[in-house]
């Protein structure tokens, strides 16, 4: 939060490139282009911070919009709450959490959080 109460986010997520061919090296040099999947993440491996990734990336699928939607939910509702979605010790209680639990409801962790806020927080962590 700035001074003037604004939210700002800084580093949301991990950014992927659509398939396509990248000129990595091409042009007056002459090397081949590579696919641009291969300058990815190997498939089936998850990368990003587990606690705010959505099921769709903890189960490996593909993603869209719903998925960023749901990862920011999280983070409102940290912000909201002051506490983690889908608390846990380790990666495995979180991806379990994840996949198969609701979390609490924000004004059971918080009552001062407004109910409007709590419908918005419901929607886009998948609670109703």
């Amino acid at each position: 939060m700035t001074r003037r109460t604004q939210a700002k986010v800084l580093d949301f997520g991990l950014a992927k490139l659509a398939s396509e061919r990248v000129g990595v090296g091409a042009g007056s040099s002459g090397m081949p282009t590579i696919a641009a999947e291969s300058l990815l993440t190997s498939p089936g491996t998850a990368v990003g911070t587990v606690a705010y990734m959505s099921p769709e990336q903890v189960r490996g699928e593909e993603l869209d919009a719903r998925s960023d939607l749901f990862s920011f939910g999280t983070v409102l509702y940290e912000m909201a709450t002051g506490r983690q979605t889908f608390p846990g010790n380790t990666s495995g209680v979180i991806t379990e959490a994840i996949l198969n639990r609701a979390p609490s409801p924000p004004t059971r962790v918080n009552p001062d959080v407004p109910a409007e806020c709590e419908m918005m927080l419901m929607i886009t962590c998948s609670l109703i």
